[in-house]
């Protein structure tokens, strides 16, 4: 998108969208008037400008649940574990899908006929 249709977008937004757009606006404007020396050091992710941007929002609060007890879950417990397992091309745990991409034509371009 450019500049001109960013703009042309802007007004017809809602205004707690504009407000948004207006604090990431300014902490691009903070950051940017440190000095560069300043901005390579290592800052504590509290600190950053855009850290509780959305902390009035009723829609981003933190989830109870998480803040009582966080859990440790397991990979294999997470939702896209085991997504492919009825694929015939994941049966060797996609280590046989993998290699057939990597010899066809799109993976290496020294093994193209084409000669672009």
């Amino acid at each position: 998108m450019t500049n001109e249709e960013l703009i042309k977008e802007i007004p017809g937004l809602p205004k707690e969208v504009k407000l948004r757009i207006a604090k990431i606006i300014d902490a691009f404007r903070k950051e940017a008037k440190r000095p560069v020396e300043d901005r390579a050091k290592k800052v504590p992710l509290r600190d950053e400008p855009f850290v509780g941007m959305w902390a009035d929002r009723k829609d981003m609060g933190d989830n109870e649940e998480r803040k009582q007890k966080p859990s440790k879950r397991s990979f294999r417990d997470e939702p896209f574990f085991g997504m492919w397992k009825d694929r015939e091309d994941m049966k060797e745990g996609g280590s046989a899908w993998v290699r057939d991409l990597r010899d066809g034509p799109h993976w290496n371009r020294l093994k193209r006929d084409d000669s672009r």
